[in-house]
């Protein structure tokens, strides 16, 4: 997964930490079901604001679990200019 505690991990990334909430560990866990940042998006998309990793992959499609990675924009690549 390409979130900052794996990336840690890996030495790709500085720090652990989400970038949106900055308070807890970037985990799949945290980013699809705990991230505060992410409540309102979740809410939309999964009709709850707070879910365990096991809830979501349980009641969601990968569908849905997908069109919530895209709302969060949290994988857009930053292009540079040619």
């Amino acid at each position: 997964a390409g979130l900052n505690y794996h990336l840690y991990k890996m030495t790709l990334s500085d720090t652990k930490t989400c970038p949106l909430c900055e308070s807890a560990d970037e985990t799949v866990g945290h980013f699809l079901g705990q991230c505060p940042a992410l409540a309102r998006t979740r809410g939309e998309v999964f009709n709850t604001y707070y879910a365990s990793i096991s809830d979501i992959f349980e009641n969601h499609s990968i569908a849905a679990i997908l069109k919530y990675s895209h709302k969060t924009k949290r994988f857009n690549r930053i292009v540079a200019d040619p």
